[in-house]
C-alpha cells in the first residue's frame, strides 16, 4: 500500500490541510498515490471475480461481501446462475407446469395444447457470459404451442416484500434466430387471494449472441389485497406461440432500482442450501426421481423383530420447508413411485406400498408395521414445498 509521501506530507505519511496564515502549505496529491489507490480498489474487486463496471458504485461493497462470505440483500432471485439442478439436467415439458432447474418451472403450452419442449442444463463457453457463470438454461420448443404461450417462471416468496419499491429484473438471453420474447413482473397473492397483477412488461428481440435485457418499474401497493400463503413476485419469460425455437437463459437477477448492476455470482453450495427450503430429495443432486439406485436412500433395520411395534423409515430434512411438503417415496430397487423395498425373508425382495405420514416441515417418517418389520428397509424420497 502506497502511503502519501508527496510534497508537504507529514513525516508519518499523513495529509495536512496546511496553514495559509502561517505559511504552511497543504499536502499535494501525487499521480503515484492516486494510481496506487485506484489499483488497490481494482485488485480487490477483480479478486472477488467481478468485472469493472464504470456506472456501478457498489462494486467494492460486493467484493467485500463476496470475499468475506457476508450476506447481501441485493439479489432476491434464487438460482439465477442456474448452478442448482437437483431433479435432473434434462426435462421433457408439455402443457403442464414442470420444475426444471431449482426454483424455475416451465411449460410448453396451455392446458390441452400439443406443444412440447425440452429444458436442459448447458455448460457455458468462456467469454459468453459474466465471469464465473458455469451454466445456462436451454428452452428448446420442439412442437409449437397451440393454446397458450410457452413460459419460464420463478416465484420469489412473499408479495409484501415487493410493494411500493423499485425493482429490476435482468437476464442474459440469446436465440437461434431473431425472435421476440416478453419479460414480466407479476404480483401474485396466493391460492384464494386477490387476482394476479402484471406490474411490468418489456418485449425484446433476441439474436444469436447473449445480450442482457431488463424490465423494471415501481411496484404497486398491496393495501386492500387479500394475501394468502403462496404469495410472491413472479419473474416470467413469455416465449413465442405457434413456433419452434431455441432460447438460452442465463444470469437472472432481481434487485432494487430501475437499472441492472453487475451480476452477483453467489457460491453454488450456498445457493443449493437456499433452494432446500422449496425442494429436497434423497437422491444425489442431478439424479431424477425414479432412478434405480440405492445411493442416498434412507434405511431402517429390524432383524430379528423386537416385537415393540412399528419401526420408522425416516430422515430429517437439511432445511425447514416453506410449508409441509408433498412427500413421495420411491423404490430404489425398481424406481416405482409410492413404494419402499424390504430386503430379507422369503422372497428376498419385497416391494411395499408407502403412503407418507408423519411429515412435518422438518422431517419425514414412514412407519412400517410389525407384520412386515423383518429385515432391512430402504426408500428414496422427494419433498416438494414449491409454489
Amino acid at each position: 500500500m502506497h502511503l502519501i509521501d508527496g510534497p508537504f506530507a507529514t513525516v508519518d505519511n499523513e495529509f495536512t490541510p496546511g496553514n495559509p496564515g502561517g505559511g504552511v502549505p497543504a499536502t499535494k496529491m501525487t499521480a503515484a498515490w492516486c494510481n496506487a489507490l485506484q489499483f488497490e480498489l481494482k485488485n480487490a474487486i477483480e479478486g472477488a471475480g467481478l468485472s469493472l463496471d464504470k456506472p456501478d458504485n457498489t462494486q467494492l461493497l460486493q467484493a467485500i461481501q463476496a470475499l468475506t462470505g457476508a450476506k447481501t440483500a441485493k439479489d432476491a432471485c434464487m438460482n439465477g446462475a442456474f448452478d442448482v439442478w437437483q431433479r435432473g439436467v434434462t426435462f421433457a415439458c408439455t402443457d403442464a407446469w414442470r420444475y426444471t432447474a431449482d426454483r424455475w418451472r416451465a411449460r410448453a403450452d396451455g392446458t390441452g395444447g400439443a406443444g412440447t419442449a425440452t429444458v436442459s442444463q448447458v455448460a457455458t463457453t468462456v467469454g459468453d457470459l459474466p465471469v464465473g457463470a458455469r451454466y445456462f438454461l436451454r428452452f428448446n420448443q420442439t412442437n409449437p404451442a397451440s393454446v397458450a404461450a410457452p413460459r419460464l417462471e420463478h416465484t420469489v416468496e412473499d408479495v409484501r416484500r415487493f410493494a411500493e419499491v423499485d425493482r429490476c429484473l435482468s437476464l442474459w438471453l440469446r436465440a437461434t434466430g431473431a425472435i421476440d420474447v416478453t419479460l414480466l413482473l407479476i404480483q401474485t397473492f396466493g391460492p384464494g387471494g386477490s387476482g394476479d397483477v402484471t406490474v411490468a412488461s418489456q418485449t425484446v428481440t433476441l439474436s444469436g449472441s447473449f445480450q442482457r435485457f431488463h424490465v423494471s418499474d415501481l411496484l404497486p401497493t398491496v393495501l386492500g389485497k387479500t394475501i394468502n400463503e403462496g404469495s410472491g413476485l413472479v419473474l416470467a419469460l413469455q416465449l413465442p406461440s405457434s413456433a419452434s425455437f431455441q432460447v438460452d437463459v442465463a444470469c437472472a437477477q432481481l434487485e432494487p432500482g430501475l437499472a441492472p448492476s453487475t451480476f452477483e455470482l453467489r457460491d453454488a453450495g450456498a445457493e443449493e442450501a437456499r433452494c432446500w427450503r422449496y425442494y429436497e430429495q434423497s437422491y444425489d443432486p442431478g439424479v431424477p426421481p425414479g432412478t434405480v439406485t440405492y445411493n442416498g436412500a434412507v434405511g431402517a433395520y429390524e432383524d430379528p423383530p423386537t416385537g415393540l411395534g412399528p419401526i420408522t423409515l425416516g430422515q430429517r430434512f437439511r432445511a425447514s420447508k416453506r410449508i409441509v411438503p408433498t412427500l413421495v417415496w420411491w423404490n430404489p430397487e425398481t424406481g416405482t413411485q409410492g413404494e419402499i423395498v424390504r430386503l430379507a425373508g422369503s422372497p428376498a425382495i419385497t416391494n411395499l406400498a408407502a403412503t407418507p405420514n408423519r411429515v412435518t416441515r422438518n422431517h419425514t417418517g414412514q412407519p412400517i408395521t410389525s407384520a412386515s418389520a423383518v429385515g432391512r428397509f430402504f426408500g428414496q424420497w422427494t419433498a416438494n414445498a414449491e409454489f
